[in-house]
């Protein structure tokens, strides 16, 4: 008899299909991940000392870092958001960088900077293990990645990359001392402003005391949640990264940048007088909304200035750095 020819499932042809395209697409990203180390794995002797020296600074800086609704919790992100800034204008980098390849030899001073930036900075890191400071620390660090770049790539190729890199400086943390003192300033002035709101709101006898604000029945204490601080801080920062990001002109920047953080201070006071004005009939939840992360307002407060941003054209022409 003559023999059967057997068919395979369609699916099964599929499934083989789909697993060879996966297996395909996964040795590819291995190929152009080793491709891309062989290329440029002189930059771990780089990074690797890099993050060794920048292990005591990230530590002694926790503590300021993780205060409850501080105004510097964005900090940890910044070298994150400031790679993003860089890998934006990667084309632009690269173009200008194959041009002076062109143009100069490779001791040229537009090619090669000088080494004094990163061993002033590498300088003051050491003496910073000695004294703990943090904010003098994270500055030593950037000091560091900034005369790297100069270094390796001169003083063109940095002139292009300095708006992203001096993003950075938004991570040197104040001194606790003066986030503390600043703290107990704002919340004095948000009570008394809160009080005031929540006349035009219809309690007349609301009143503020030092940092609390006093209506029948529930008296609210302005403190790290409610300041302000922790809504302000970052929402300045992001601001300013989307306008870099944007290539946004100076004073168009301020002028946002001003927006922005009276937004933000408006909108906390709004959440100031509701959590008292509910404390007077459910104090329990006043309590939990009191207590409720500054970042629920920091996120529609720069989606405000992103909505500014557009309206006022920012980012529509791309500005060379």
């Amino acid at each position: 008899m003559p023999e059967q020819a057997t068919l395979t499932p369609p699916v099964t042809t599929a499934a083989r299909a789909a697993d060879g395209g996966t297996r395909r697409t996964n040795d590819g990203l291995l190929t152009r991940l080793g491709a891309l180390l062989r290329a440029q794995g002189h930059w771990l002797l780089v990074i690797v000392p890099i993050l060794i020296l920048g292990w005591g600074p990230f530590a002694w800086c926790q503590r300021i870092w993780q205060t409850p609704h501080g105004p510097v919790a964005y900090q940890p992100f910044v070298p994150f958001l400031t790679l993003a800034l860089l890998w934006a204008r990667r084309g632009e980098l690269t173009l200008v960088y194959q041009e002076l390849a062109l143009l100069f030899p490779p001791d040229s001073s537009k090619r090669r900077g000088r080494l004094w930036v990163a061993v002033l900075g590498c300088v003051l890191t050491l003496f910073t293990y000695a004294t703990q400071v943090p904010g003098l620390s994270i500055l030593a660090l950037i000091i560091v990645v900034i005369g790297i770049v100069y270094y390796v790539y001169g003083r063109e190729i940095l002139r292009y990359a300095a708006s992203p890199l001096l993003f950075l400086f938004t991570m040197v943390p104040p001194p606790i001392s003066l986030i503390a003192g600043l703290r107990d300033t704002v919340a004095i002035a948000v009570a008394a402003r809160g009080a005031d709101l929540l006349h035009s709101l219809g309690v007349p006898t609301a009143a503020a005391r030092d940092q609390y604000v006093l209506v029948p029945g529930y008296r609210l204490e302005v403190g790290w949640a409610l300041s302000g601080l922790g809504v302000l801080g970052p929402t300045l920062a992001l601001t300013l990264w989307l306008l870099i990001l944007k290539r946004a002109r100076p004073w168009t920047g301020l002028l946002l940048l001003a927006l922005a953080g009276g937004t933000a201070l408006l909108l906390n006071l709004l959440r100031v007088a509701v959590v008292a004005r509910l404390g007077m009939t459910n104090p329990g939840l006043a309590d939990t909304l009191s207590d409720a992360s500054s970042w629920l307002l920091v996120a529609p407060t720069v989606a405000l200035a992103w909505a500014m941003m557009r309206l006022m054209g920012i980012g529509k022409t791309v500005r060379r750095a």
